[in-house]
């Protein structure tokens, strides 16, 4: 039963089931902490969802006393998703489990937990600098990505995703190696693709008196899977060289090329890009082109529309569509910037990508960003990474000290599921961000992607 799928949706109205409860209970009052029935028999009740005080105790007391870490996890997370134990010795647990467990699930595991617990138990009675050392430290002291990945995702979800991010760019400029090392790993964990980092990983690439960094360079370029004209010419002139780094450019010209022949939409273009700037009133006029144009085609993109999106078409079919447009963007005053993104997919699951373009007052032309997605994903998932890589332009690029106001247009549907996504939390996270500084976001969804230069 303990590995039954969905066994917590048993029929517990059966007469026989207050009786397994009454059992599996008297089991787990074994005070042996390495009994192996009362463990799995508290193990089963969490299962089953049933909040008994014995499994608790048994739980907690393995938790504490057991020599083995596999009995350790599996206590750790059943108390955490089933039982919802979220006091102090959970939480300290959890930590400890995520600095110095051996066994790499585990630690991912622990930052999931991280993920669950939340900000107000988390931080509880551990201070934010406590937490945010140990959860930076694994952006790039662990060997396995998905630990690494996990790491960032719960750094997102407890907000210092920001703070990692200008710690991070900060690091690459520090005069100690060993420092700039660990940055330029943590800049691939942590997807930071803009323009400014990827001008600096070039310049590190060419200039770095270490070695060791300049290798880091070479596969965090792989690992955000830059397909860049810039970033392959530099990898081409270190493959001419001999050594370390001429082998690791190889391989990594290799793996970025065959990202290319994969036939992704937006692989073959700059990623999270942006162009110099552009006019306001130029930009507002261009945005409204573009939408009009969408709202009149008669021709749906086969990735973009669906039912919802036909019958909004209608109910504003006798409206002029440039008012209507018009009228969605507002005026774009000088302390404001209108934007809007666009998800494409090559079939729906398949290889997908994001694209955006942001027009501000002093743009000349608009601010371009492009990027990768997945090579088996969903619109949605497209929608949700252009509405990120928006968010985290704002932040690294300090717009809350220009404008006041951004105006965000998307196709992506309402009603997220935070569980989906892990971008919905980001995305949280990063309109609060701004928000304290100042900026206020207004996510929009528009009929239609709207922005053929999004597209």
């Amino acid at each position: 039963m303990i590995d039954g799928k969905n066994v917590q949706y048993v029929n517990k109205s059966i007469n026989t089931f207050p009786e397994l409860v009454k059992v599996l209970s008297h089991f787990c009052c074994n005070p042996d902490p390495d009994d192996q029935i009362s463990f799995e028999a508290s193990v089963l009740l969490g299962r089953l969802c049933v909040s008994d005080e014995n499994a608790r105790f048994k739980l907690k007391q393995s938790l504490e006393f057991s020599n083995d870490t596999h009995v350790k996890a599996k206590s750790l997370e059943i108390l955490v998703k089933q039982l919802n134990v979220t006091d102090n010795d959970i939480v300290q647990s959890t930590f400890k489990m995520l600095s110095k467990s051996s066994v790499w699930k585990h630690r991912c595991l622990a930052a999931e937990l991280l993920i669950t617990l939340g900000q107000i138990h988390v931080f509880a009675e551990t201070k934010e600098e406590d937490v945010y050392t140990i959860l930076e430290r694994r952006l790039w002291d662990d060997p396995t990505v998905d630990v690494r990945l996990s790491s960032a995702k719960a750094l997102a979800a407890l907000g210092m995703f920001s703070k990692a991010c200008e710690k991070t760019e900060k690091n690459l400029e520090d005069p100690d190696e060993d420092t700039r090392s660990q940055a330029v790993i943590s800049v691939g964990t942590l997807g930071m693709k803009n323009e400014r980092i990827i001008r600096i990983l070039l310049e590190m690439l060419e200039l770095d008196s270490s070695d060791y960094v300049r290798l880091m360079v070479v596969r965090t370029f792989v690992t955000l899977k830059l397909i860049d004209k810039r970033v392959m010419r530099a990898l081409r002139e270190r493959e001419r060289a001999e050594g370390p780094l001429s082998r690791e450019s190889k391989k990594a010209i290799k793996a970025l090329e065959s990202l290319v022949s994969l036939g992704s939409p937006v692989l073959g273009r700059k990623s999270y890009t942006p162009s110099r700037r552009a006019g306001s009133s130029q930009g507002q006029n261009r945005l409204v082109q573009n939408l009009e144009k969408h709202q009149g085609q008669k021709q749906h993109h086969h990735t973009g529309t669906d039912s919802a999106a036909r019958n909004q078409e209608h109910q504003i079919k006798s409206k002029n569509r440039k008012e209507v447009m018009t009228e969605l963007i507002g005026n774009t005053e000088n302390d404001q910037a209108t934007e809007n993104t666009c998800g494409s997919c090559m079939g729906n699951p398949g290889p997908c990508g994001a694209g955006a373009i942001i027009y501000t007052e002093d743009s000349r032309p608009a601010i371009r960003l492009h990027r990768p997605v997945a090579q088996r994903g969903s619109i949605l998932l497209a929608e949700l990474v252009a509405i990120v890589m928006v968010l985290e332009f704002c932040i690294l690029e300090r717009l809350h000290n220009t404008i006041t106001t951004l105006k965000i247009f998307s196709y992506s549907r309402r009603n997220w599921a935070p569980k989906s996504y892990i971008d919905v939390i980001i995305i949280g996270q990063h309109i609060e961000d701004l928000r304290s500084k100042g900026l206020e976001i207004c996510i929009l969804r528009t009929p239609g992607q709207g922005n053929d230069e999004a597209k």
